[in-house]
């Protein structure tokens, strides 16, 4: 109970983090006029704060005091931000999701040398082609209902569901796919517009998580 709170409080104090790259990030790159400023919204701060205590508290949760749970943490790292940005912006930037991969295919691979189970390396990099492969057939189909943006970020999501188990990408992918579908019906509902766009990254990000968290009693 104390590793969850304290990850919890970690989630917390990183919110600010958080917050900010959701103005910061797709500004990089930019030019000086098109710089979107800082601009503090106390309601996403709050939110910011909520989903990644709750996030990050659901590992510590899943993982305890195990090596694994330090890639994990990096996950929801990555996940909260950019599914800040993508509610806000429409966007999930290469400059979060690039190094987040770069960050967590070294983690990955040492604590799974460490854990005595090389395999699992395989496992995730099936994983990660597995689930972005998926994805990337779906933005062939419907270029606009699912975008690359989603396909690189199936990448990382791929990566950290085939490390537990490659039954992980599946349900991880059928969660975020009920999770789409509800989303698209309540948007549709209130906008009453067919062609009204959502962003479907942070219905992945969501149902990955949810399958993380959840793997204990799936594999048993």
């Amino acid at each position: 109970m104390t590793l969850v709170l304290a990850c919890a409080a970690l989630g917390v104090v990183l919110a600010p983090l958080f917050d900010r790259a959701v103005d910061l990030v797709p500004a990089l790159g930019r030019t000086p006029d098109e710089v979107v400023r800082y601009r503090a919204i106390p309601a996403r701060l709050v939110v910011a704060a909520v989903v990644a205590a709750g996030a990050f508290a659901a590992m510590a949760a899943r993982f305890g005091a195990e090596p694994e749970l330090v890639p994990y943490l990096l996950l929801v790292a990555a996940l909260v931000p950019l599914a800040l940005i993508d509610v806000e912006h429409h966007r999930l930037p290469d400059r979060l999701v690039f190094p987040a991969l770069a960050v967590s295919l070294p983690a990955i691979v040492v604590v799974s040398l460490v854990e005595g189970e090389p395999g699992a390396i395989l496992r995730a990099l099936v994983g990660l082609v597995a689930y972005a492969g998926v994805l990337a057939a779906f933005a062939l189909i419907s270029p606009a209902g699912m975008g690359l943006g989603d396909v690189k970020l199936g990448l990382l999501l791929g990566l950290y569901l085939g490390w537990l188990d490659l039954y992980l990408v599946l349900l991880g992918l059928f969660l975020g796919s009920v999770l789409g579908a509800v989303m698209s019906l309540v948007v549709l509902g209130i906008t009453r517009d067919r062609r009204a766009h959502f962003p479907y990254g942070p219905n992945l990000c969501l149902g990955a998580l949810v399958a993380i968290a959840c793997s204990s009693q799936l594999l048993a």
